[in-house]
């Protein structure tokens, strides 16, 4: 690389400084190699943060994927429960209506008895 004397604190990279200065010595392209570790650097930062959010990603598709199964089996668990209340109501208003039709026989039969105590 090519050495130039720093004449002024503004440099530009690339520019040929004057050699007659008495500040230090630098590399013409050190701002240049300089910003190029800094994109450099940048880049791997953002290939981190990549690998970060595709670890994130992958982490909750499969806590969606356990709650999608936790949220079938407890449907099929609801669906079960439901319909074992349904049979249990079911005969349950079978046996209230048979006692009903009990009942209105036997006061059927009880009226068809004074009835025919009337006669």
């Amino acid at each position: 690389m090519l050495r130039s004397r720093r004449r002024d604190a503004n440099v530009k990279p690339n520019r040929v400084l004057d050699r007659n200065s008495s500040r230090g010595m630098i590399y013409e392209n050190e701002e240049l190699r300089l910003r190029t570790i800094n994109i450099n650097a940048e880049i791997e930062r953002g290939q981190s943060d990549i690998k970060k959010l595709r670890r994130e990603n992958d982490h909750l598709r499969r806590e969606i994927w356990a709650l999608r199964e936790e949220c079938d089996r407890l449907q099929e668990l609801l669906k079960q429960r439901v319909s074992y209340l349904f049979i249990f109501f079911f005969f349950n208003l079978q046996f209230c209506l048979l006692i009903q039709c009990q009942f209105k026989i036997y006061v059927c039969l009880k009226n068809i008895k004074r009835n025919i105590k009337k006669l």
